[in-house]
């Protein structure tokens, strides 16, 4: 994945205010960091639908 996608996605995240996030919000852009390479290529290109991650089907109860 392009660096470029990676490093806005920091700056976005850093824009954020982390005051202003719950633990939750927290907690899920912890893991979408985490697994930033992984879920980066499961966007939608060209209209197609990326799979369902387990992990997000579970989100509410982290």
């Amino acid at each position: 994945m392009s660096s470029a996608v990676k490093q806005e996605f920091f700056r976005w995240i850093g824009g954020l205010g982390s005051a202003k996030l719950t633990d939750t919000e927290r907690k899920l852009l912890n893991l979408m960091v985490t697994h930033f390479d992984t879920l980066a290529p499961l966007t939608t290109v060209k209209g197609s639908n990326p799979p369902v991650l387990p992990i997000f089907c579970c989100a509410t109860t982290i």
